[in-house]
């Protein structure tokens, strides 16, 4: 376990460091001389990551992925890195005098002290195994079965071919390295998007406003979260923080260049979280109301820039919007489906989550209360999702805003310029997510941006220098930044005996990952000749041997909607070479097929008639109700027929929270299909 979290890091450093080589080089007939060494290489990384995993996802589209070709890859990265080396040294010298000259006294550098603390307590949570949900049935397991095939084709699972950008780095991590360094590997996005925002705050007003802006966004509950576990949403916020500094710097000269620079990094982050999609309209905001891009008024110049800026995204999204439309019909599969009336979707699917709701509601009270629903109740938003709902953000991300506008100062600066284009992008966002599903993460791309406005007003008000201004603020931040210490101990506590080697790697995952003794139960007693299907949805990326998803609502390969009798999912399950189904358990849901349908949908099929039940088969399906049924039904008449027989019952877990060690019980089932029956 020890050797498995050193490699991880040494790799994810070495990553960062190949990044910065390859990207000065590939950026090294571009003017970005203007720039600061510190926000210069920021780029480099940018650019050379970016690189590289374009690389990588070619050799993938063709099906080459393996541990030749992505060793390759990564050697020659490392080989242009070490052309490098003496512009690297020099460059180090130079920070180091720097350093040498910082005045360490001043008061501003005290926010470093709950900066690294943080940063420490999130680099030991990330060494941990992955145990969070969303990793486990989407982020790893589909980069584990792109791993296996070495092909990223196209699966028709719920969000599995979505743009996916991080997803490349992640394959190439489990191929070479193991399952810890994608945890790893964003927890360095999560420095590297507070290095980012540093660069911005200095940027656009000075380096306090930037090291202030850094330390809010990172000690939110949410970014502590998502920082120590292998998601997406750090180095999609990376990449738009870097956007919004190119769009920025368009204010100040040559503007196609950055804009188109910015449409080109907006792009990578749309293509590592969807949701960041929503920052292509906002940055087509953003060049429309600064009236220092292009020319005050909405002529052909302003067109063409917003041309430049739409078509550079839209240039990174294509290799997955292209494969998913000849797949599917879709290129946002299964997303754009009221749209593009996709294949392998059905309008039961998009009924199911269609339904699906956060927040307080929609009204345009809710609309204008949104910051402060968010800051203060977002309890609203995140259904009791975990021990930190009550706490994913902060008030101090929005109540010092407004101190913006209430000094003069600000106005006669050189930032002023700058607010109507950044509360636009802000505004375009917000709009965008709050007419569609309001979780809180898909709004993240926003916070560090709010980071930057909110110290742009405490900066503004500590200026002053007047005590009655001055201590409250203070105040305020000190128990702001406390208060995200000890969330940050009791969250990543949970990790210490498991990094520090007090529990081994079995034990850590066997009481953080729900329904993980029915996955042990494949693994233990089945072979890698076996195919199962999941009828569940957690811990996929543990299964070490072949597996399909059968739950009607996630996936689209099995049609269960249009068979009207058993023998035809006989059929199918026979095509995809299934052996055994997994029904895993749920608290309170039997663990029998029809009884399992029951407990979950109603008393409507509990008939022990069969041929009743093969009555309602031969009905079409009217309700989502009855499209989510059906496949236990049939289920059930291979089951009365011979064709399923149940070979193991047994009893798992179900994580209610991992941080307060809570689970409620639950039943599985496993059974063998007998095809010649």
């Amino acid at each position: 376990m020890a050797i498995d979290m050193l490699i991880a890091f040494i790799f994810t450093v070495g990553l960062i460091f190949g990044s910065i080589g390859l990207g000065r080089l590939v950026l090294k007939k571009v003017g970005l001389q203007s720039l600061a060494d510190f926000d210069r290489g920021l780029f480099y990384i940018a650019f050379g990551f970016a690189t590289i995993n374009f690389i990588l996802l070619f050799i993938g589209l063709f099906g080459q992925l393996n541990v030749l070709s992505v060793s390759i890859v990564y050697i020659l990265v490392a080989c242009v890195t070490l052309t490098q080396f003496p512009v690297g040294v020099s460059t180090v010298k130079r920070y180091f005098v720097q350093f040498r000259e910082l005045d360490l006294k001043n008061s501003w550098f005290l926010l470093l002290i709950p900066l690294m603390i943080l940063i420490v307590l999130n680099l030991v949570g990330s060494l941990a195994p992955p145990s969070v949900a969303d990793a486990l049935r989407h982020h790893l397991a589909a980069s584990q079965y792109y791993a296996r095939t070495g092909e990223f084709e196209f699966i028709p699972i719920l969000f599995w071919n979505v743009p996916s950008f991080l997803h490349i780095t992640y394959v190439t991590e489990i191929i070479l390295i193991n399952d810890i360094a994608p945890a790893v590997t964003h927890f360095a996005f999560s420095l590297l998007s507070t290095l980012a925002i540093f660069a911005l705050g200095r940027r656009l007003i000075d380096w306090k406003v930037g090291l202030l802006a850094a330390v809010i966004f990172y000690s939110l509950p949410m970014s502590i979260e998502l920082s120590v576990s292998p998601m997406v949403e750090m180095c999609a916020v990376f990449f738009v923080i870097l956007a919004l500094y190119s769009l920025c710097n368009a204010i100040n000269g040559k503007t196609f260049y950055w804009i188109a620079i910015s449409g080109l990094l907006i792009g990578v982050a749309s293509s590592t979280k969807i949701w960041a999609i929503m920052a292509i309209p906002a940055g087509v905001g953003f060049i429309l109301f600064s009236k220092h891009v292009g020319s005050i008024y909405f002529d052909k110049n302003k067109i063409l820039l917003i041309g430049i800026f739409i078509l550079t995204s839209l240039v990174i999204l294509s290799p997955w919007l292209i494969r998913n439309f000849i797949e599917s019909g879709d290129p946002f599969w299964p997303l754009g489906y009221p749209v593009f009336n996709s294949e392998m979707w059905t309008q039961w699917h998009h009924e199911k989550f269609s339904s699906w709701h956060r927040g307080p509601g929609k009204s345009i009270l809710d609309f204008i209360l949104g910051p402060w629903n968010l800051t203060n109740r977002i309890h609203l938003f995140t259904v009791d999702h975990g021990p930190l709902t009550g706490s994913l953000l902060t008030p101090i991300l929005i109540i010092f805003i407004p101190g913006i506008f209430l000094f003069k100062s600000i106005r006669d600066s050189g930032f002023w310029k700058y607010i109507l284009p950044i509360l636009v992008f802000i505004f375009v966002i917000y709009l965008i997510w709050f007419l569609g599903y309001q979780s809180p993460r898909y709004f993240h791309i926003v916070y560090p941006v709010l980071a930057l406005l909110a110290a742009v007003g405490i900066k503004l008000i500590l200026d002053t220098k007047q005590n009655w201004l001055n201590i409250p603020v203070v105040g305020l931040l000190t128990a702001s930044l406390i208060g995200s210490l000890v969330i940050s101990i009791a969250f990543n506590s949970i990790f210490f005996p498991v990094v520090f080697g007090a529990e081994s790697r079995n034990q850590f995952i066997e009481s953080k990952v729900s329904n993980i003794e029915s996955v042990n139960w494949i693994n233990n007693n089945l072979n890698s000749s076996t195919n199962t299907l999941i009828m569940g949805l957690s811990g996929w990326y543990y299964l070490e041997y072949p597996w399909h998803l059968g739950v009607p609502s996630y996936q689209g390969e099995i049609d269960y909607h249009l068979m009207t009798n058993s023998e035809e999912l006989l059929l199918k399950l026979s095509e995809l070479g299934v052996t055994h189904i997994l029904l895993q358990g749920r608290v309170g849901i039997s663990s029998q097929f029809i009884d399992h349908a029951n407990d979950s949908y109603g008393e409507k099929y509990l008939i022990e008639d069969l041929n009743v039940l093969q009555d309602n088969l031969e009905k079409p399906v009217t309700t989502r109700v009855e499209f989510e049924a059906r496949p236990f039904i049939l289920m059930a008449l291979l089951q009365a027929k011979g064709n399923l027989k149940r070979i193991y019952v047994g009893d798992e877990d179900v994580v209610k929270s991992r941080t307060f060690g809570s689970s409620e019980a639950a039943e599985f089932s496993v059974f063998e299909i007998i095809y010649d029956k």
